[in-house]
């Protein structure tokens, strides 16, 4: 193994797992009662876990050229300074060359089929007014500073649930919602296109503009921007670390809108149960665990009674509160 740079040794690793620990916990040769202790911390500590999505896309790098191929990656912006992420990454992506993999990452967290909107909001018919009311939408802070780094999952998860919304708001034809909806996501995406190329930002631009109030564009113009705008943010949050949490902001806000307005037809419907299970053994954040397993334990096998859809209501809701936070930091 190569040595450590020097600065290396003078890093305070005091407030986060140690080296050897991480990389255990990659390799799957950590032991089972110390790696609850280890997710928890990627979970909660942006640094850690920039530094694990960093060893990530160093390891495909170094793979890919040993097969003589190119693996894609898609860069973002840090969640920390370049300096501090210089500082952590390097010496932990020198003990994950020492050996390390990512099989336990493709063990603990089995794909996701990413699913559309489509499929989420199929069963819960013509919204009409009281549904289209109960709609978002999320503070996405549009006056924020460009300096402002994202933060990717909350970004991920606001992202596909406002895209059910603007879906919703579309089939009940209402310009107002419609507009905020698509200001919105245009606002997510800018969060995380630092990187994208041009005409990309261009369909975006363009497929937001029409969606405004006054431009009143027929409802399969606005149905065909809706799938270009649903393309381009599935496909940035299509990766193995962002794709659970926007597939889970679309399911999770679909399912709220379901038990809100009483649509048994979303409850019966097998692949919303195979979410859930998936979600619940996969649980992106740690917050989401308790509120997903009150959801399965209340899952409706027939009709929903007014008790039962307040109690189911409230589980979504529970699931959306650590993510309807500021998709942005310092």
């Amino acid at each position: 193994m190569n040595s450590l740079p020097p600065f290396a040794a003078n890093i305070d690793h005091s407030d986060h797992p140690a080296l050897e620990s991480l990389a255990a916990y990659l390799d799957g040769r950590l032991p089972e009662a110390e790696r609850p202790e280890i997710a928890v911390h990627l979970d909660s500590c942006a640094a850690c876990y920039e530094i694990y999505t960093e060893s990530l896309r160093f390891q495909n790098e170094e793979r890919s050229q040993t097969r003589r191929t190119v693996l894609p990656f898609t860069r973002r912006k840090s969640w920390i300074p370049p300096q501090r992420l210089r500082a952590l990454a390097l010496p932990f992506a020198a003990v994950l060359l020492a050996g390390t993999g990512v099989a336990v990452w493709h063990q603990l967290h089995l794909p996701l089929e990413l699913r559309s909107v489509e499929t989420f909001t199929a069963s819960l018919g013509a919204p009409g007014t009281a549904l289209t009311e109960q709609l978002g939408p999320f503070d996405v802070n549009r006056g924020v500073e460009e300096e402002s780094t994202a933060n990717y999952p909350i970004v991920a998860f606001q992202s596909g649930a406002t895209l059910v919304d603007l879906r919703l708001a579309i089939e009940a034809g209402d310009p107002e919602k419609i507009d905020l909806f698509a200001q919105s996501l245009g606002v997510l995406y800018n969060r995380t296109s630092n990187f994208s190329p041009e005409p990309e930002k261009a369909m975006v631009q363009a497929a937001v503009g029409r969606f405004r109030e006054g431009a009143r564009p027929a409802r399969k113009v606005r149905l065909a921007d809706f799938r270009s705008l649903e393309t381009i943010l599935r496909t940035n949050n299509s990766d193995e670390i962002l794709a659970p949490h926007f597939q889970l902001g679309a399911w999770t806000e679909a399912g709220r809108l379901a038990a809100y307005g009483g649509r048994a037809a979303f409850f019966a419907a097998s692949e919303n149960r195979q979410s859930l299970r998936w979600f619940r053994s996969n649980p992106p954040i740690p917050e989401v665990q308790e509120p997903l397993r009150r959801i399965e334990d209340a899952w409706p096998e027939g009709s929903l009674t007014p008790p039962v859809k307040a109690q189911l209501t409230r589980r979504f809701e529970q699931v959306i509160e650590p993510y309807n936070i500021s998709p942005v930091g310092d």
